[in-house]
């Protein structure tokens, strides 16, 4: 895997999305931690086209588009 910085509005959630049900609340209190202190744990993505499929970190992912997050750390799956 490789670690990028990847523009969030570059990342679909899958369909498969493991986190159906979050809690708004602790989204807002992890987009105030982003805010903060940035993503201190990459998202994993894997390439699709000229965008990226979220693999893992949906909790984060939901709360960097919150905050209006512009870039963040990436892991990238190859397959």
């Amino acid at each position: 895997m490789e670690l990028q910085q990847i523009s969030v509005s570059d990342i679909l959630v899958g369909e498969h999305s493991l986190r159906l049900g979050m809690d708004d609340e602790k989204i807002a209190d992890l987009a105030e931690s982003i805010r903060r202190l940035g993503v201190l744990v990459p998202l994993v993505v894997c390439p699709e086209g000229d965008k990226f499929v979220l693999v893992a970190g949906h909790r984060r992912f939901a709360a960097a588009t919150k905050c209006n997050l512009g870039k963040g750390p990436c892991l990238v799956r190859k397959t």
